[in-house]
């Protein structure tokens, strides 16, 4: 081979790997770029970092790449991913300065764990616009905006077709007070409410609707999560036959227990589980349905206003609710109701859009310090 020949492979070889490298997010970027999605040039447009809780869990992160994807292909801009290496400080922002190196105008988080950390790139970048999606943080910066949802809707949604579904004794475990899964819980009792009223059943005799309500402190499968909801399911005192497990993939415990349990026992009514933020159907044969944040809408929703209409930097945009087609609800295609109808589910949908069901916000909702008019068709018991 001569010594042309050599140099040109040569050169045709450090060229592919170029491209590889690019190719798969790293050229120009840090050890926090995940595999790229769209369009791969240096002037990325659009760049979507990935919420680091989701390790472990890909369907969490599937609504996102949906939106940017989505609107990519309708107004033709270009996108790349980023996937932090690791929940840190230091790693997120590895991520988001890696999506900044390369030439991203718009950076989507998703997740609250990145507002807290916004506040030196999006500084540094004052051309550049954030969109931090499931967060109610006021930004620091005015080229930041923060996008949270009508949680509590999708609560609502849960509990009253779980009452109309025919279960009377439900159950709520929630990952932790003070977030949306609070919100999650506290519509889930109104949703219940509502149903229990409508219904007519009595409060204070068999056939009342009762709620047990606990936080667990912890957002993944754990064995103490599965112990305390195979308890639920096996308590003849104080029977639960549904329960709603709020927050990360806390629902896979509580699933678990309630595969045991059908297994064991074979009951007339199976024990069952509402799972939270997206569509959990294909987990288990024993997950009803799932009460979801529509992420792939709002971050539709975010990017149309960024890129044509005026940005609402420095501020928290009204919560995302019934209002925006997808931003809450349960997903009709898989939810596994027998009498719940979706007559019912479009009824709800049209009046909470217009303002004919008011279900009330409350992150710090605590069931035992409730008062007597918060729900007074079911019996709600805090359980530590």
């Amino acid at each position: 081979m001569t010594r042309t020949v050599k140099l040109t492979v040569i050169c045709a070889s450090m060229i592919l790997c170029m491209f590889l490298l690019s190719a798969c997010g790293f050229l120009g970027g840090s050890s926090g770029d995940s595999d790229t999605g769209g369009t791969n040039t240096k002037k990325s447009g659009m760049a979507l970092v990935y919420s680091p809780v989701s390790e472990g869990d890909p369907i969490f992160n599937a609504p996102a790449l949906d939106g940017v994807k989505d609107y990519a292909a309708a107004s033709g801009k270009t996108y790349k991913t980023y996937m932090p290496t690791g929940a840190s400080d230091s790693q997120k922002l590895a991520a988001i300065n890696a999506a900044l190196s390369g030439g991203a105008d718009t950076v989507i988080c998703y997740g609250p764990d990145f507002t807290a950390i916004l506040a030196d790139p999006a500084g540094s970048n004052p051309n550049v616009k954030f969109i931090v999606i499931d967060e109610d943080l006021t930004p620091a910066v005015m080229n930041i905006a923060a996008v949270p949802f009508r949680s509590e809707q999708a609560g609502y949604i849960a509990g009253y077709a779980a009452v109309k579904e025919g279960y009377r004794n439900l159950g709520f475990i929630g990952s932790g007070s003070g977030s949306s899964v609070s919100l999650y819980g506290w519509g889930f009792v109104q949703g219940a409410n509502a149903a229990a009223t409508e219904l007519k059943l009595p409060k204070d005799v068999a056939g009342a609707v009762n709620i047990k309500y606990s936080y667990a402190g912890i957002y993944a499968l754990a064995a103490d999560i599965k112990a305390k909801a195979g308890d639920w399911f096996r308590d003849s005192s104080e029977p639960t036959d549904l329960i709603f497990a709020a927050g990360g993939t806390l629902y896979e415990s509580v699933a678990a227990a309630a595969s045991e349990y059908n297994a064991a026992n074979s009951p007339a009514l199976k024990k069952i589980v509402i799972a939270s933020d997206t569509d959990r159907s294909g987990a288990s044969q024993d997950i009803l349905t799932s009460a979801i944040k529509g992420v792939k809408p709002a971050i539709k929703y975010m990017l149309k206003i960024r890129y044509e209409s005026d940005f609402p930097g420095g501020k928290v945009v009204t919560a995302l609710g019934a209002a925006i087609d997808g931003a809450i609800g349960i997903p009709k295609d898989t939810w596994r109701f027998k009498n719940f109808d979706t007559t019912e589910y479009d009824n709800i949908i049209r009046d909470m859009k217009n303002n004919n069901i008011d279900v009330r916000s409350n992150k710090d909702f605590n069931p035992s310090k409730m008062s007597a008019t918060d729900a007074p068709g079911i019996n709600v018991r805090y359980r530590a």
